[in-house]
């Protein structure tokens, strides 16, 4: 309203809406998104995250989300809500984001953000990390899973640059450029950087009647890994038990039946640092 002095005050103009910043969270701190809500628009704020609307954007999804024909995750590899951006509309190239609350990193002697992702679909853009908006630490581009049944892949993010500071952090996604390019997200964590970090990008090539080729992407310092196979056809479970030790990457898996299913695991050997937990499986 303006003070016109005598000649009085105008009338009132606004309002004006605005949310204040959620008090900085102390780490370690994770969100595994299942209290969020899962109705299917755009996400505005919730739970101190905040997400950019528009035709292409963040959705909170339940477990048991379809998404869209020929791109991910499928609800059988899902355990709860998980976040994915919307695809369905918008134009090549549309930008939206999801932002964390701060974050307090006092906490923690060697800091590190670590989530799961899923980025299966033919036309899948590209996925960015930034820390306060600004500093790109992580980007990731093209399909990741060569279904949407392949398990989730895990990041693990270096973020001693930051140490003893308070920070956010952005998941900034470029759509690709149709509805097959939705990226999801899910159990964003920030923790201590593992001494031995988990391999990623697995991937089996190669299939012939009694072997593969296994192949993933060491995310740490480590030359040596253990796998797991597990002959699910004959009744097997995973035991966290390694069944060769010591492999290069990639390595080859002999002495398979024919027309069988098996799964893979694959585990980092960091020598004085211990061994990353198991990473998998990998089906086929």
């Amino acid at each position: 309203q303006a003070d016109c002095g005598i000649d009085g005050a105008s009338e009132w103009a606004g309002p004006v809406l605005f949310k204040t910043l959620c008090v900085a969270l102390t780490a370690p701190y994770t969100e595994d998104f299942e209290t969020f809500t899962t109705a299917p628009s755009p996400f505005l704020s919730e739970n101190c995250w905040i997400g950019s609307g528009g035709s292409f954007f963040w959705e909170s999804a339940r477990g048991s989300d379809t998404s869209s024909f020929g791109t991910g995750p499928n609800p059988s590899i899902t355990t709860g809500n998980y976040f994915f951006t919307e695809a369905s509309s918008g134009a090549t190239g549309d930008i939206t984001d999801l932002v964390s609350p701060l974050v307090d990193l006092t906490g923690l002697v060697a800091p590190a953000l670590a989530f799961n992702y899923h980025m299966y679909g033919s036309e899948i853009g590209t996925l960015e990390v930034l820390v306060n908006n600004t500093s790109t630490v992580f980007t990731i581009s093209g399909q990741q899973q060569t279904s949407d049944t392949a398990p989730w892949e895990t990041a693990v993010i270096d973020l001693s640059a930051y140490t003893g500071q308070t920070i956010s952090v952005t998941f900034r996604a470029t759509r690709g450029t149709s509805d097959t390019s939705d990226i999801a997200i899910d159990n964003v964590s920030f923790q201590e950087l593992p001494s031995c970090i988990v391999p990623a990008s697995l991937n089996v090539t190669n299939r012939l009647e009694t072997s593969v080729d296994f192949e993933w992407t060491e995310r740490g310092t480590a030359t040596s890994w253990n796998i797991e196979l597990v002959d699910v056809t004959g009744g097997g479970s995973s035991t966290g038990t390694a069944t060769s030790i010591g492999v290069s990457n990639p390595f080859t898996q002999t002495g398979l039946i024919p027309d069988n299913n098996y799964e893979l695991y694959v585990q980092a050997d960091c020598g004085i640092d211990g061994a990353s937990e198991w990473a998998g499986p990998v089906l086929f």
